[in-house]
């Protein structure tokens, strides 16, 4: 059976240029005896000519229980608020993206500066001993919130060193300052969808320069385009082309990839108005947890978890203090 060019993970500009020389199946650029001279001509200037015979071989294969030991062993960044934890089966999970959605006040951008916290917790604490990449999009980002929040997660740990008295919390404890925290924080800002796309697309050389970075934070996804400089359709593919790659991001790199999301407007059949998120129905098949988070009475939040791959539907509380983000009557 033939294959068609077209079934290979290679740019649509690439597969474009192979058929319009007449290239239309891989066995039209190589047979088992090799490449003829046409086609090795043409895969040395796509630069391909090496890629072609890992392109078209058979995947590797997991089975599926290996992929449960997989997931078993894939640790998670804690957010200090039981429930929310509870409700993601540990926390912000590394490998997948994570989206938050909701209003302006809700919580998005503190339960971001708190992970970029506790990702950095030391491993004899349970955590990652990390650091964090924060891009920003529109402004949101405070180094003095930052700074409170990391004074309350050093005096945490340092309490439970106490309390425990074990020689490697003591040793740990001592490199984790707020200073240290801070440091490493990396931050970018970005102002427009041009210069965001360029950030996302050089987020695979910044981790290979940073190894210790664990976390990848985008606030807000959504914000660069609502200005309506793009038509609908342009949009749709820039934005996936986005999230495809932060999705390559968290999988080759083992890092988790948090994204922040406005709501919009949804005008019903009846001429119902009701709160969604932004960017499409579409956007939300790439994240592999969608949290909507929304405003409750006496200072508290709830988050529920609305979309999940292997958690069901449910909803958790909290607040946000001077400390950071806390379970609601602490």
């Amino acid at each position: 059976m033939l294959r068609s060019v077209a079934s290979l993970p290679l740019p649509g500009s690439v597969q474009v240029r192979l058929r319009n020389q007449g290239f239309v199946y891989c066995e039209d650029l190589c047979s088992e005896k090799g490449y003829d001279s046409e086609g090795e001509k043409l895969m040395k200037q796509l630069g391909i000519d090496e890629q072609l015979a890992s392109l078209t071989s058979v995947p590797p294969t997991k089975s599926a229980l290996d992929i449960w030991h997989d997931e078993c062993l894939s640790p998670h960044i804690v957010t200090f608020n039981k429930s929310v934890d509870d409700m993601l089966d540990g926390g912000i999970a590394v490998g997948e993206i994570t989206e938050l959605c909701g209003a302006p006040g809700s919580g998005k951008t503190q339960i971001s500066l708190q992970v970029c916290v506790d990702v950095q917790i030391p491993r004899s604490f349970g955590g990652l001993a990390g650091e964090a990449l924060f891009i920003d999009t529109e402004s949101g980002f405070t180094p003095d919130r930052l700074k409170e929040i990391s004074e309350a997660c050093v005096d945490h740990c340092q309490l439970v060193a106490l309390h425990r008295k074990q020689q490697d919390m003591g040793q740990q404890i001592e490199k984790f300052t707020v200073d240290t925290i801070m440091q490493g924080v990396h931050y970018t800002a970005t102002h427009d969808y041009v210069e965001l796309v360029a950030a996302i697309y050089s987020i695979k050389e910044f981790l290979q320069q940073k190894r210790q970075v664990r976390l990848v934070v985008v606030d807000s996804l959504a914000f660069p385009f609502r200005s309506g400089i793009l038509n609908s359709l342009l949009r749709t593919r820039v934005l996936c082309d986005i999230m495809q790659e932060l999705k390559m991001v968290a999988v080759r790199y083992n890092v988790a990839v948090l994204v922040t999301n406005q709501l919009t407007t949804k005008v019903g059949p009846a001429n119902e108005s009701h709160l969604v998120p932004a960017l499409g129905d579409s956007f939300g098949h790439y994240s592999s947890q969608r949290l909507m988070l929304g405003c409750l009475q006496h200072g508290c939040y709830a988050a529920v978890l609305f979309k999940s791959v292997r958690r069901k539907q449910s909803s958790a509380k909290f607040q946000i203090l001077k400390s950071g983000i806390r379970d609601c009557g602490t």
